[in-house]
């Protein structure tokens, strides 16, 4: 169904976000 697409796009966008925030903290650290 839509509901079940959307969030897959959704948990797929956290996860990137979640891999950029670690980047940039292990690059400032």
């Amino acid at each position: 169904s839509d509901d079940q697409y959307v969030y897959c796009m959704a948990c797929a966008n956290h996860r990137i976000y979640v891999a950029k925030r670690r980047q940039e903290s292990s690059t400032l650290a």
